[in-house]
């Protein structure tokens, strides 16, 4: 294999195909729609291991969220952020004669989001087709049921993204519905698989205006081309449409960074306005048109604080749940408290809350409190909250401190069940962390590691790439940090390759054999591909294995992993 053919991990934002159809509209209201689970089973039959994570259908999650106090969120729960939340009650999108989910993603069993965004779909389908009649409205990825991670976008996280299509004309005036979602030029103009097309402004107009004008929704983002948006504008205001829309048209409508969308409109709702009540939180940049609703979070955190003294246990424990998934860390010494609770069940489920906040200032209290709580199911949430949001300084220090402890809990899931020493937890905390600080922590800690020093040996040799095999395993640590602290990690995995290869700049080939052999170099390896060569995306801590990768990069199959940016309002 040459150098430098590798696979390059990237976002596969696939759509797909539709069959055309012209019915009477359909008159079933909205609300007789199924949610999964009500009319029958709506999840796949149980089937093999899955060696891909875009294996079809995508797996549901079941959620659950407690429906505590007087103050609450109904039908559909979302909760938490567009990119990292989840979604309770999803609702499944209707298919009718004018609305139609594609092909692809009705296979990845992404169709589903909140009640509020199916409805105002369903709205936006009718009012295209009152006005023009026969018209289709095609949609693409919405979420998976109960939310979360998929593989083809960073949000679509928590049921209020959906990926719509545009609509299209052929060259004889009818609607084309091409299996797959298709690009337009600056002009609306297309073709594919030999027809051409254009972008039929009026229709994709009136879709973009019922949204936009739709009372039950609050529209934050249309992501769509600059191309696109010019001339859905330029044929709004010769329609004299009214300036206030127009206004907000320009605002909505934005070409996210790093992504054209010249194949789409993703459309973005802010938080339903009683979702604010269970963890339903708005990121990234407003529009003028945004409502602030915090007085209704203030009033909501103000009755569960009373309901975390509650003399009924699993109200205090649901009280805590939903203050967790508010986001407000300003709740976090009250939760603390409830970790001495006298109830089990509220003990865990405020350590859970924790771990959704972050500890903030209270890392050390939370140490503690891994040493004191009884349950196993605490001590794994406060251990993953040291982990959320703290910096890498302060994270390094609370798990090496943490490294002295021999404390042992075990971790449930429905498949198994695995026993840890919190000792070793903290030695793979820092192995995530990586870099100097975990590395010096490390090199500090290791004569008091509950986990002893040949454990922390090969953690430092996988996080460095250097070789320690024998001897005072101390003292040869300390002796080489001290020549090498000033440097950064990718000089150390520089040199712990240059080692294995004719120079400093393996192939592709010797890369691939390091990671196949999973041995201390791997992170040096894993450094060439990521930092060095920029041809590949594999992440440092992915749901597949390693090796899963790397025998599909050499195999020569595509491996998609959505990518992550920084940018709070990007796709």
């Amino acid at each position: 294999m040459r150098e430098g053919l590798l696979v390059a991990v990237v976002l596969a934002i696939w759509s797909c195909a539709v069959e055309r159809a012209r019915a009477p509209m359909p008159t079933a209201p909205v609300e007789a729609q199924a949610r999964p689970g009500e009319d029958g089973p709506v999840l796949a039959p149980r089937r093999g291991l899955a060696t891909r994570l875009d294996d079809e259908p995508v797996v549901a999650i079941p959620r659950s969220h407690p429906r505590v106090g007087k103050l609450r969120g109904k039908g559909s729960l979302s909760i938490g952020t567009t990119r990292d939340g989840f979604i309770v009650d999803c609702r499944l999108l209707p298919e009718s004669d004018h609305l139609k989910v594609l092909e692809v993603p009705r296979r990845r069993g992404t169709n589903c989001g909140t009640d509020e965004l199916v409805e105002a779909l369903v709205e936006a389908s009718l009012d295209v087709a009152r006005a023009s009649p026969g018209a289709v409205l095609t949609v693409g990825n919405m979420g998976r049921v109960g939310g979360g991670d998929i593989i083809w976008s960073v949000s679509h996280n928590s049921g209020r993204d959906v990926d719509i299509g545009f609509y299209l004309r052929q060259e004889d005036g009818s609607q084309y519905i091409p299996p797959v979602l298709v690009h337009v030029d600056r002009r609306g103009m297309g073709e594919y698989q030999g027809v051409r097309y254009r972008l039929d402004v009026q229709r994709t107009w009136l879709m973009v205006k019922s949204l936009l004008t739709n009372p039950k929704i609050e529209v934050q983002w249309m992501f769509v081309s600059d191309g696109v948006k010019r001339l859905l504008l330029e044929y709004a205001k010769k329609k004299k449409e009214p300036k206030a829309l127009l206004e907000k048209a320009q605002e909505a409508m934005a070409r996210p960074r790093g992504l054209p969308h010249n194949d789409h409109i993703h459309l973005r709702i802010y938080c339903p306005v009683d979702d604010l009540y269970e963890g339903c939180q708005d990121k990234g940049t407003n529009r003028p048109w945004f409502v602030d609703r915090t007085e209704r979070v203030d009033a909501r955190q103000r009755e569960l604080l009373a309901l975390l003294k509650s003399p009924d246990p699993t109200t205090r424990a649901d009280a805590a749940t939903v203050l967790g998934r508010l986001g407000r860390d300003s709740v976090l010494p009250k939760l603390l408290e409830r970790l001495e609770d006298t109830s089990a069940e509220v003990r865990i489920a405020a350590a859970r809350a924790i771990r959704e906040l972050g500890v903030g200032e209270y890392a050390l209290a939370v140490e503690k409190a891994i040493g004191r709580v009884q349950e196993d199911e605490a001590v794994l949430a406060l251990l993953q909250a040291l982990e959320k949001n703290l910096p890498a300084v302060a994270r390094a220090a609370a798990f090496g401190r943490l490294l002295s402890s021999d404390r042992r809990f075990k971790v449930s899931n429905p498949v198994f069940e695995t026993e840890w020493q919190v000792g070793a937890w903290a030695l793979e905390a820092l192995c995530r962390l990586g870099g100097v600080h975990a590395v010096e922590t490390l090199v500090i800690n290791m004569p008091r590691a509950a986990v002893g020093a040949d454990a922390v040996n090969r953690a430092l040799m996988w996080l460095t790439g250097h070789e320690c095999e024998s001897g005072d395993l101390h003292a040869a640590w300390q002796a080489w940090w001290a020549r090498n602290k000033k440097k950064q990690p990718w000089q150390w995995y520089e040199e712990a390759l240059g080692a294995q290869s004719r120079d400093s700049r393996p192939d592709t080939a010797q890369v691939l054999d390091i990671l196949r052999k999973g041995d201390y170099r791997t992170r040096a390896a894993l450094w060439v591909l990521r930092s060095r060569e920029r041809l590949a995306r594999i992440p440092p801590d992915g749901m597949e294995p390693l090796s899963v990768l790397v025998e599909r990069a050499m195999g020569g199959q595509t491996v998609t992993e959505a990518p992550r940016s920084s940018d709070p309002d990007a796709e």
